[in-house]
């Protein structure tokens, strides 16, 4: 009798050890939960940064386009009003260049729409051509 009493008060003690199996199953699988939202958050930050510098490289781009057709202007002068009117502008997606000519007065404006983009984008180019 005193071998099963001994044996009936061995068996509560395991008790709470057969509870705890799976735990590390599940510390497991929260870790890899929360690595995962860590590696999604950075693939979206990774996103954000290349769209940004792409936003960039456009933005840099039409302005040497203006500043480009500005000093084709003030090479030719004599034919200023030649340049008046609307062209497409090289390297911009969806890019145009609308120069107005009043004057010795002359606005560039150059367009472009990214893909992606709802709204067109542009830069504003504004110099005073005069001859010496």
């Amino acid at each position: 009798m005193l071998n099963e009493r001994h044996k009936m008060a061995a068996t509560p003690k395991s008790v709470p050890a057969a509870r705890q199996q799976g735990v590390a199953l599940l510390e497991a699988l929260i870790a890899i939960l929360i690595f995962s939202l860590g590696v999604l958050g950075l693939i979206g930050l990774q996103a954000s940064a290349t769209k940004t510098a792409t936003q960039a490289r456009f933005r840099m781009e039409a302005g040497q386009v203006a500043t480009q057709r500005i000093a084709d202007i003030w090479l030719d002068r004599a034919n200023m009003a030649g340049y008046d009117g609307i062209a497409p502008a090289p390297g911009l997606p969806e890019g145009t260049i609308a120069t107005s000519v009043v004057g010795s007065v002359v606005t560039i404006t150059v367009s472009w729409k990214a893909p992606g983009d709802t709204v067109p984008n542009s830069h504003l180019a504004i110099a005073n051509v005069t001859t010496n």
